[in-house]
């Protein structure tokens, strides 16, 4: 009975000690998957973390690495893994922004709505016709809102089917019937 202990022991911790070395193999994979590293300044990291989505035209396409403040303070800086696809669609001229609910004054427009339930993720655009690739190691200017030349396709008209939702809100942010609903980056209603 006193050997059986024993073995119940060294099996025991064999397994622990495969375990860990299977993790710290994994998480060394996940530092040498495929892709571009870039780096993206924001003012406000806006509840950002490390694991959040990179998303074009509402797809993942990457994943943020990190988010640090920098030396000075002043920023918060995440560093993005673009997959080869999202690489493939980031350039010079790319516009990146952090996905967070937000109610717009003028237009009356609410966006970032699925970050109510999920955590806020980077999301960025590319104009047509842009021409130079970003760069592994690349640093770029995060914007605080998307870009204003950023217009989702209009949507149909209400049909008989569509969801209809009301939607409690402690202040309206100027908020007006008819603005667009979009969820994961896609108009929605």
């Amino acid at each position: 009975m006193h050997q059986l202990r024993y073995l119940i022991g060294l099996l025991t911790l064999v397994s622990a000690i495969a375990a860990a070395v299977w993790i710290v193999r994994l998480l060394r994979s996940l530092d040498e998957r495929p892709g571009v590293t870039v780096s993206v300044e924001f003012h406000d990291a806006r509840g950002l973390r490390p694991g959040a989505d990179v998303r074009f035209r509402g797809v993942t396409v990457g994943a943020v690495r990190s988010v640090v403040v920098s030396g000075d303070g002043s920023k918060a800086v995440a560093k993005l893994l673009l997959e080869p696809v999202g690489a493939a669609h980031a350039f010079v001229n790319s516009s990146f922004w952090i996905v967070t609910p937000r109610f717009g004054g003028l237009t009356g427009e609410a966006t970032g709505l699925d970050t109510l339930v999920r955590d806020p993720y980077i999301a960025f655009y590319t104009p047509r016709g842009s021409t130079s690739m970003l760069s592994a190691g690349s640093l770029i200017h995060g914007r605080e809102w998307p870009p204003t030349n950023f217009a989702p396709e209009a949507l149909d008209d209400v049909e008989r089917g569509d969801l209809l939702m009301t939607l409690l809100v402690p202040e309206n942010y100027e908020l007006k019937p008819g603005s667009a609903v979009n969820f994961r980056g896609v108009p929605t209603g």
